[in-house]
């Protein structure tokens, strides 16, 4: 079911609008979300600590790095919740 859609010209950042976006939809549906889908443009770090903060989970790949360095991407670390850890591969 569709219950929000917001157009733009594409010279905007559409990751810099998902908190509007929730802000909408609750309005819309008089209902506090609970978790939020969304692909790797939504992925910075002030979306993550607001939707903590509100206590919706994120379900948000991070962005893919750019860096040439030798370092383990962060994308190959696992977070273990049920030990709250992180694994190092």
């Amino acid at each position: 079911m569709i219950v929000d859609v917001d157009l733009t010209t594409g010279e905007d950042n559409e990751g810099q609008r998902l908190l509007e976006t929730v802000d909408r939809i609750e309005k819309a549906t008089g209902r506090e979300l609970k978790q939020v889908t969304a692909d790797a443009g939504y992925a910075h770090a002030r979306n993550y600590e607001e939707l903590e903060r509100r206590g919706i989970d994120a379900i948000i790949p991070p962005q893919r790095e750019r860096s040439k360095d030798k370092r383990i991407p962060i994308r190959r670390f696992k977070y273990d919740g049920k030990h709250e850890v992180v694994k190092c591969p």
